[in-house]
């Protein structure tokens, strides 16, 4: 029997979706740095 599924466009798929965790944890580390170095700021004034 033949599968329903077509190999490359699921890998595809699934490399598109991981660029995209990874971009999505970045944006996460990048805003967690700026609110620690807001903080650190804040404690200077």
């Amino acid at each position: 029997e033949a599968s329903n599924v077509n190999a490359v466009e699921e890998m595809t798929a699934i490399l598109s979706l991981s660029r995209q965790f990874e971009l999505s944890v970045k944006m996460m580390r990048t805003a967690e740095d700026n609110a620690s170095a807001m903080a650190r700021v804040l404690q200077i004034s």
